[in-house]
């Protein structure tokens, strides 16, 4: 009960389960843990048997690549690293777990930037400045002012991505965007079209003076995919405001669509790196 008390008080996603303390027998999700009152006493073997998850274990030397892969087959987006200790001469080697790894930490490597999602209270991941997160409601007569001036950034261009980085890219967008799945859509194309599509840059002194990628009503002729940082979007006729993070895809109808007119607005709110879809791009494929 004392373990379940901790898990349910932790602010960790998973929670690994152990018989002994060199041992992991299961893995426990932290939503399957919301409905369950610490003080009743459920035993954690209990949970284990109707949520747990299988561990998924690696060894530490695995290619970030090659797990990148594991990660795409599903069966699970976590996993525990192990390697061999034999450090001790006087007793027999066994095996030893070093860490965990989750799917965040392989596409932040694949990138080479940190994800900074909706829990993290991070302004900027370059400088860790603090930002209290509170709703922003964004302002008629800015969005007036600047729906003709509508740019993405600086533009570093195909050459900047790394095969990584392109493989990363390919794989989401063939699993996630149904326009891009293999029966519609080849992976030899597809690779072409990442090669040739660009990534723009947000620097942390633009999102100070504004920076929208969409604005409602402004026709739009790309789609974009935010790989690092945050966009804030103001949606609906009711100006609800939400933020979303990296992997999100944003106008993905701007690709089939002759005249694209999104129905919302979206403002960079933290230096980002944003990835671009041109329709012309797409149709030139």
């Amino acid at each position: 009960a004392a373990e379940l008390d901790a898990a349910a008080g932790a602010a960790a996603g998973a929670w690994p389960s152990t018989a002994r303390s060199d041992e992991l027998v299961g893995l426990l999700s932290a939503k399957d843990l919301i409905l369950i009152d610490p003080e009743d006493g459920v035993p954690i073997g209990t949970m284990l048997e109707y949520c747990g998850r299988a561990v998924v274990t690696v060894w530490f030397d695995t290619p970030v690549a090659q797990l990148f892969r594991d990660f795409k087959r599903g069966q699970s987006h976590i996993a525990m690293v192990q390697r061999v200790n034999d450090a001790d001469e006087s007793r027999d080697p066994f095996y030893e777990i070093v860490g965990i790894v989750t799917l965040e930490d392989v596409l932040e490597e694949l990138i080479g930037a940190e994800i900074v999602d909706e829990s993290d209270v991070v302004a900027d991941s370059g400088n860790k400045a603090l930002q209290q997160r509170t709703p922003q409601r964004i302002e008629f007569f800015e969005m007036l002012q600047r729906r003709d001036g509508l740019a993405l950034g600086r533009a570093l261009g195909p050459a900047a991505k790394t095969a990584d980085e392109v493989r990363a890219l390919v794989s989401y967008l063939s699993t996630n965007v149904s326009l891009f799945r293999p029966a519609a859509f080849s992976g030899a194309a597809l690779r072409r079209l990442v090669q040739r599509c660009p990534i723009y840059t947000v620097s942390a002194q633009q999102v100070a003076h504004g920076h929208y990628i969409y604005v409602r009503g402004v026709p739009a002729s790309c789609c974009c995919l935010l790989l690092h940082g945050r966009v804030q979007v103001c949606a609906g006729n009711e100006g609800l405001v939400s933020d979303i993070g990296p992997w999100t895809l944003l106008a993905a109808n701007a690709l089939t669509e002759e005249r694209h007119v999104p129905d919302f607005t979206a403002r960079v709110a933290a230096a980002a790196r944003i990835f671009t879809i041109p329709r012309a791009e797409l149709l030139a494929v």
